[in-house]
């Protein structure tokens, strides 16, 4: 039963990635994925903040980035979460799909 619950779950966290639209092509890493316990985000000077959201669509965290953030996710819990990169008019440039794993 649980195994079903995560599939559901991942084609949730899908379908709520697919809706979310991409405006031009920005240059940006994020590693390790899955992550344990720090996440780093690196990004082209364009993109100057972070938001991580869960996939009910709650805020778990709001950043400003300049160039590389290394966070912690010791608090978030177990799940696929995105991470979701913005311009300096705060508009979407890029999601990626994180898993966190304790």
């Amino acid at each position: 039963r649980a195994n079903t619950a995560r599939i559901d779950n991942d084609k949730i966290c899908h379908q709520s990635l697919a809706q979310l639209t991409e405006k031009n092509e920005v240059s940006y890493s994020i590693f390790p994925n899955p992550t344990h316990n720090l996440l780093t985000i690196e990004a082209s000077n364009e993109i100057n903040r972070v938001e991580i959201v869960d996939c009910s669509g709650k805020s778990v965290l709001n950043e400003e980035l300049i160039n590389q953030l290394i966070l912690s996710t010791v608090d978030f819990q177990n799940g696929i979460y995105f991470v979701r990169l913005m311009d300096s008019n705060n508009e979407l440039r890029a999601t990626e799909k994180v898993i966190v794993l304790h």
